[in-house]
């Protein structure tokens, strides 16, 4: 598989893998099983294709990660966006390898080696294996190395450095113009470690008593200066047809091939965590080898738990089918209705070529629907129509989710009008408006208790700051702080120290009251200061400035980090110049 390497195998060698090593460093190994290649071409980088099999997969590997992280349903995902990132995604990685080639970047088999002796994966440095009295021991790593029996991890970790050396020999040659002086780590410093302690004053407007008598004048006088804010917004009805991209029985074939393939593995002494990283598609426990957890019973699906609690600590299940696709499960720990477990999970997925069987049949459902009309070829194709109530013109469609294609249709569209096939992640659709209500202005009355709400929200924030400049002028005037807040009702705050960049609690950040507090004098009282919560007002209690003698001490730290943030932007900056002389075309929408 990896013949380019056997000079650097034969150099080091190496042995049997001991069941201590981690694959986390999110890469798609080389030669993991894919009997599916797909062959579309959806884009093209400087005349580079990027391949619908490559878009899928990021596609479906950033749409698990934000399900995982958010814990949303489908609809609750911008597809569009994550479509978008992963199409730039791929264009990135190829400029980048573009790149690489144009300068000859090269990676030696002495750099290769080098790494792997002097640089262990962050993984192994806690592995028990490898300690002595509590300490990496960098002996017995290199006995790990030299055993031939850790073969197969070690193509791996090779395989690793030569797919990330090169990028950050780029990275390197990029950046390595990017000094700073001696006065910006001095500035850099002193934002972060000069300090002041602050007493304040916080006018809530809503603590505001406003008995204020609304006439009717004000009302209208209100209603018609600001229509815009008593505007309901263009709606729409629309009904539609969904044809769902699903996978097809050969699909399902393939992928419990490739299970049972991984099976055998298994059963013929492979490691569970080692494949559960390479192969699993589960997002959320791949990268520690299929790791779950600890789980209760009633928290995984039916036919997940009816395998797991039926099994002994140690042994491995055969391929079973859930509704997330195929998994091959080892159980760790049984107690009770407690289970521990690794899983490996294959997904099924539409292959290209049954994805191409969709396109046709949607095509020829579209030729139908332009001569017939959509109720007479869905009903002659028996397909269901589904429809939406109306709802406000915007990217989130009700029952379909988030699509600025759908939104610009029914946006620029007139009642009656059908669309032409919309592609989703999840499938195709071709819509018709329904009905469409303009724009309306809310009548008066309809509008009444909004108006009248707005009147006094705007009432009490001119009180709040009358009272607030009130009370700054009685301070200046040498009267006491905490007597003048009492008698106005108002409590008295105490911050902590803080530095421009610290959080004081009932502040919003990044409001003025920060650069306010940095630029008084001891003693001196601020002007009112307006934020989105209300007034504040700030006498300076003290300021502490940076220790010099902490300068000499934390300097090459700061230095370090403010390079890493200097580095970062000029590096993004790098990359979007990059981008901009790319020639990139984008056949997404095409791709039909």
């Amino acid at each position: 598989m990896l013949r380019r390497n056997t000079k650097v195998i034969i150099w080091i060698t190496m042995g049997a893998f001991v069941g201590l090593i981690f694959l986390g460093w999110g890469m798609d190994i080389t030669g993991k099983r894919s009997g599916r290649f797909e062959r579309g071409i959806i884009g093209r980088v400087n005349g580079e294709p990027i391949s619908y099999y490559e878009y899928e997969n990021e596609i479906n590997r950033l749409y698990e990660s934000e399900k995982a992280r958010e814990g949303g349903g489908e609809l609750d995902i911008d597809s569009e966006k994550i479509e978008e990132q992963a199409f730039n995604s791929l264009v990135k990685t190829k400029l980048l390898w573009q790149e690489i080639e144009r300068r000859k970047t090269l990676v030696t088999d002495d750099e290769v080696v080098t790494i792997i002796k002097s640089t262990p994966p962050t993984e192994l440095l806690d592995a028990e294996e490898l300690q002595t009295d509590g300490k990496f021991d960098y002996n017995k790593y290199l006995a790990l190395i030299s055993d031939r029996r850790n073969l197969g991890w070690l193509i791996q970790y090779e395989n690793q450095i030569r797919a990330s050396l090169p990028l950050q020999k780029l990275q390197t040659d990029i950046l390595s113009g990017v000094k700073l002086t001696h006065d910006e780590i001095k500035t850099f410093f002193k934002e972060r470690y000069e300090k002041v302690k602050v007493t304040y004053l916080f006018v809530n407007p809503n603590s505001i008593a406003c008995d204020t008598f609304i006439t009717e004048e004000r009302i209208v006088d209100l209603y018609d200066e600001h229509r815009d804010d008593f505007t309901e917004p263009e709606k729409a009805s629309l009904e539609y047809v969904f044809f769902e991209k699903k996978p097809s029985e050969t699909d399902e074939l393939e992928v419990k091939k490739e299970i049972e393939a991984i099976y055998d593995e298994l059963k013929a002494g492979g490691d569970f965590v080692e494949l559960a990283q390479i192969y699993s598609q589960d997002p959320g426990s791949a990268a520690d080898g299929g790791d779950l957890g600890e789980f209760v019973r009633g928290t995984m699906v039916p036919e997940f738990e009816s395998v797991v609690f039926s099994m002994k600590r140690g042994e491995i299940s055969k391929p079973f089918r859930t509704q997330f696709g195929w998994h091959i499960v080892t159980l760790e720990k049984l107690r009770g209705d407690k289970a521990s477990a690794r899983h490996i999970l294959l997904r099924v997925r539409p292959s290209y070529e049954t994805l191409e069987e969709h396109r046709e049949k949607v095509r020829e459902f579209a030729n139908g629907v332009k001569k017939d009309g959509l109720e007479e070829t869905a009903k002659r194709y028996d397909v269901e129509l589904d429809s939406t109530d109306f709802f406000p013109i915007e990217r989130y469609i009700p029952g379909i989710g988030f699509s600025k294609e759908i939104y610009e249709f029914v946006l620029n569209e007139q009642e009656g009008k059908v669309s032409d096939v919309i592609v989703i992640r999840t499938g195709y659709l071709i819509l018709k408006i329904i009905g469409k209500m303009e724009k309306r202005l809310l009548h008066i009355d309809e509008a009444r208790e909004r108006i009248k709400e707005q009147i006094l929200n705007t009432r009490r924030r001119s009180l709040a700051k009358e009272k607030a400049t009130e009370i700054v002028v009685e301070i200046r005037s040498g009267k006491n702080l905490h007597k003048v807040a009492k008698r106005y009702g108002i409590e008295v705050y105490r911050s902590p120290w803080f530095s421009k960049n610290e959080y004081v609690e009932g502040v919003p950040f990044g409001s003025e009251f920060y650069g306010a507090s940095f630029s008084l004098k001891k003693e001196e009282v601020s002007n009112p200061i307006e934020t989105e919560w209300g007034y504040y007002t700030i006498k300076l209690e003290g300021r502490l400035k940076a220790d010099e003698k902490k300068f000499e001490e934390e300097k090459d730290n700061l230095a370090r980090e403010l390079l890493q943030k200097r580095q970062q932007e000029v590096y993004i900056e790098w990359l979007s110049n990059l981008k901009q002389r790319a020639t990139i075309e984008d056949y997404r929408r095409r791709f039909l």
